[in-house]
């Protein structure tokens, strides 16, 4: 669903366990693959997970990544919007703050594919210029979700 090619920068801000990652180097070697959890624990469970695997893992506020502008070409997530995990950092203060970010780490004509818990986080997303292009509703663990690609404006 988000196109990832060999040699694309792919990021998860909120990895948890690494899953996304570790299924998306699985999937298309050649890609550097960067996850990063505001919990000490996930991050510890990610890099086992991932061991042996081209997959960094780092401590970081998903809020304000360690990384530049316009670096990633596509962003797997599932945020934690308060279901199972409670957000945390500076996106427990702000949804917005999470959009925000993405909108800046995401290369221009970038993909990103988020779980949302609902359609009510569309407009957050349009918001920060983001493109909606393909919504599919999913069920995890029984409950109702949407996995929703966006796309970044491209330069010009």
């Amino acid at each position: 669903m988000a196109g990832i090619e060999p040699g694309d920068t792919v990021l998860d801000p909120c990895c948890g366990a690494g899953t996304l990652l570790i299924e998306a180097v699985r999937q298309r070697p050649g890609i550097r693959a960067h996850g990063f959890d505001l919990a000490w624990q996930a991050v510890a469970a990610a890099r086992e997970n991932a061991a042996g695997l081209p997959v960094a893992v780092t401590l970081a506020d998903a809020g304000r990544l360690p990384v530049p502008d316009g670096v990633a070409d596509r962003v797997l997530a599932n945020p934690p919007w308060g279901g199972q995990v409670a957000p945390g950092g500076l996106l427990a203060a702000s949804a917005g703050r999470w959009w925000a970010e993405l909108r800046r780490v995401l290369a221009p004509g970038g993909t990103a594919v988020v779980l949302l818990p609902g359609v009510g986080e569309l407009p957050l997303g349009i918001s920060q210029g983001l493109t909606p292009v393909h919504l599919q509703r999913v069920r995890v663990a029984g409950a109702e979700s949407f996995l929703v690609r966006w796309t970044a404006p491209r330069l010009g």
